[in-house]
């Protein structure tokens, strides 16, 4: 264990001060600049910084995506698959990923999720699962190896939320928020402390403001608009390996090279961190969003090219934290 410095920003710091100019040097340009002041503004954050130095984890460099905190896998089909053999191969890596397991299966509908704050290797509960057997035409898989929130049940993916028309969403993360100021608020209403679980929390939240502006429920082309637009932002300096299921679509993202791979086949997409031994995967669409449908590409998204590469300084200097964690 080591101590790193994280910047904690609980709130915003004067826009014509050291703000603007920490992310103009982020290579933020001045169209950017606008959207960040127009969500800063949004937010309705008070001027208050704070740093705090607290002890993480050593961090593991995995190709050109640097620091690797968690392992995600997820499936769309048309038909409903059989998981087990693959994702045995893939709760086996939970050996570099000690700190908690989530399994999230479509079932009538509806995402049943299953997680427990321990090495998936240990569980008896998921041996026995997986010996029963895992079928469903819509899964998500998480492994994870914790630095932003303590070891525990509330903290493991993948995370669950339902927006106002009563569409549930699901998310599973591999990344960190180091910096993104729409997310502060929400470490005074999340169950856990995960910087992945307060990015749920806002898309339900921006989900909510663009169905309250339209007057009726969003299309499925005008919800993936809405998070198409959020990524692009949300990725400025920060890794975003995403999946989210919202009851329909299959959405993905990933900024960090070699760090997000599928294989598609007839009628299914399998998404998995790393290779699994089953079929030919290659590498996913990079700093775009994309949205599958029973394992068929239904909307792509900007190429936004906010690539998240690891700057040693930059995790030392800008690891996002809060005081409370």
């Amino acid at each position: 264990m080591r101590l790193t410095a994280r910047i904690c920003m609980s709130s915003m710091i004067s826009e014509s001060g050291s703000w603007c100019s920490r992310w103009r040097r982020r290579g933020i340009d001045q169209r950017e600049l606008s959207e960040l002041r127009s969500l800063r503004r949004k937010s309705g954050l008070t001027k208050r910084l704070c740093i705090s130095i607290i002890p993480i984890n050593h961090t593991k460099l995995v190709g050109n995506g640097g620091e690797e905190m968690c392992e995600i896998y997820a499936y769309a089909g048309k038909r409903a698959g059989s998981f087990v053999e693959e994702l045995r191969e893939f709760f086996s890596h939970s050996g570099e990923h000690p700190n908690g397991w989530g399994l999230a299966v479509e079932k009538d509908g509806r995402m049943n999720i299953e997680k427990e704050p321990f090495r998936a290797l240990d569980s008896l509960y998921l041996n026995e699962r997986l010996q029963a057997g895992v079928k469903g035409n819509t899964l998500i898989a998480h492994i994870r190896y914790a630095t932003i929130g303590s070891v525990k049940y509330a903290n493991c993916h993948p995370f669950s939320a339902v927006d106002r028309s009563g569409r549930q969403w699901v998310l599973a993360h591999n990344g960190t928020i180091f910096d993104y100021a729409p997310m502060y608020r929400y470490t005074k209403v999340q169950r856990g402390s995960t910087d992945s679980e307060r990015i749920l929390l806002y898309l339900i939240d921006v989900m909510n403001a663009a169905m309250e502006e339209k007057g009726r429920r969003l299309t499925g082309q005008e919800r993936f608009a809405v998070l198409d637009s959020v990524f692009s932002l949300m990725a400025i300096g920060n890794k975003l390996n995403i999946v989210l299921y919202d009851g329909e679509y299959l959405y993905v993202h990933a900024n960090a090279e070699n760090s997000l791979f599928y294989r598609q086949e007839k009628e299914t997409v399998t998404f998995s961190t790393r290779p699994l031994s089953r079929g030919r995967w290659k590498a996913a669409p990079f700093t775009q969003l994309t949205a599958w449908h029973r394992g068929q590409l239904v909307f792509e998204g900007t190429v936004h090219g906010r690539v998240y590469v690891q700057d040693e300084e930059a995790v030392k200097l800008l690891y996002l934290a809060y005081s409370q964690l």
